[in-house]
């Protein structure tokens, strides 16, 4: 149906007025009163095609409404689903980071507890060194001639560091 366009009917006019004059009406009211019904009939075809050219695409719209709000109904599940996997693996992930943080900081506290004997067992060692080394040099069992305590000093703390950098290497 093409929009608001003009029906037709075909009325057979000349028989119309025929019968008209035969009834007794003259030629001019005939023709005018077959013209008359003429355009009636035409402007009530019109106005029917209007209407149900209307109500189709009524029809239409509704049907094209329905289904963009399925379409829209669908594609927002779909993404409200798709935000809730994402949602889940990050939680999951965050959980997980949280417990290697945990972790890292577990073994750094222990590292720390392992460096701390380490430096003490030192200390007590170095002590009783000086101790046993005065002792001896008070007994002048042992003669210990250029002994330079400040390298000593440097090497048991470059042990410590090493030893200590080992303890929190491990896994």
């Amino acid at each position: 149906m093409r929009p608001y366009s003009k029906r037709s009917c075909l009325i057979d006019t000349l028989s119309l007025i025929r019968s008209l004059e035969a009834e007794g009406i003259p030629a001019k009211q005939a023709e005018a009163i077959a013209f008359a019904i003429t355009r009636t009939v035409t402007d009530s075809l019109n106005q029917v095609s209007k209407a149900q050219e209307t109500a189709l695409r009524e029809e239409c719209l509704s049907a094209f409404k329905s289904e963009l709000q399925a379409l829209q109904s669908k594609h927002f599940l779909m993404l409200q689903t798709e935000m809730d996997k994402y949602r889940s693996d990050l939680e999951k992930k965050t959980k997980a980071l949280g417990t290697n943080i945990e972790m890292m900081h577990g073994k750094f506290l222990a590292s720390q507890a392992a460096t701390t004997n380490f430096s003490n067992k030192l200390e007590r060692e170095v002590s009783a060194s000086k101790a046993l080394l005065d002792t001896s040099n008070a007994k002048k069992d042992y003669e210990f001639k250029g002994v330079d305590y400040g390298a000593m000093k440097y090497w048991l703390g470059a042990s410590l560091v090493v030893f200590g950098a080992g303890v929190y290497c491990m896994p």
